[in-house]
């Protein structure tokens, strides 16, 4: 009776075992035996970065000379703030700076040049002078994005944000209309001044998003 109950034990294991290994599940056999696993192949995910990109648009007259220019004159250039990057432009800051030996047309804290800078809700529209620049007048509404001050105040150390300028998409672009007026009440000591004045435009994107 013991050798028969001893050899039915033995056959209950040894199914157990089997059927487990038909299931395809993690069989522990103990020291000694194998063991079956199962795993996926490798799954591929990408990462990439986005690229800010700001350029100057075709329509961008900022580099036109202006010539002979006496007080109470203004002048008035676009720039047309291009995004040719991939990722969203969330604001664009401003900053000036000057050739050696600057005159008084960007020095004089009395006077000078004052420079002022505007958004459209529209487009811009364009009418030519007979000195060879343009004027700009906005059928929409018009936005200060600089207020007006000295022309000086645009070379400090951090460049001065574009106050309510639109968030700019990749492929998109921002008109901004830059006004330098030189006051009526300028005498005799900005007779024949020469200024080259280079501004630089600075782009940040937008606030992160999870993707």
């Amino acid at each position: 009776m013991s050798h028969r109950t001893t050899v039915k034990i033995a056959a209950i294991a040894s199914g157990a075992l089997l059927a487990g290994a038909a299931a395809g599940v993690l069989v522990t056999a103990g020291p000694g035996h194998s063991v079956f696993q199962s795993q996926l192949p490798p799954a591929s995910s990408k990462v990439s970065t986005a690229s800010i990109d700001l350029t100057s648009g075709s329509a961008s007259t900022l580099t036109v000379a202006a010539d002979n220019i006496i007080p109470g004159d203004s002048i008035q250039r676009l720039m047309q703030l291009n995004n040719t990057g991939t990722g969203t432009i969330g604001n664009v800051s401003l900053s000036a700076s000057f050739a050696t030996n600057p005159t008084a047309l960007v020095t004089s804290s009395t006077g000078g040049l004052q420079f002022e800078a505007q958004t459209c809700s529209t487009s811009w529209t364009a009418t030519s002078l007979p000195g060879g620049g343009d004027s700009y007048s906005c059928s929409g509404t018009t936005s200060t994005a600089i207020a007006s001050e000295p022309i000086d105040a645009l070379a400090a150390t951090t460049p001065t944000p574009l106050s309510g300028l639109s968030t700019i998409a990749p492929g998109g672009s921002q008109d901004v209309v830059l006004t330098l007026t030189l006051p009526r009440t300028d005498g005799n000591t900005y007779q024949a001044l020469t200024q080259t004045i280079a501004y630089t435009f600075v782009a940040t994107q937008a606030a992160a998003t999870n993707a």
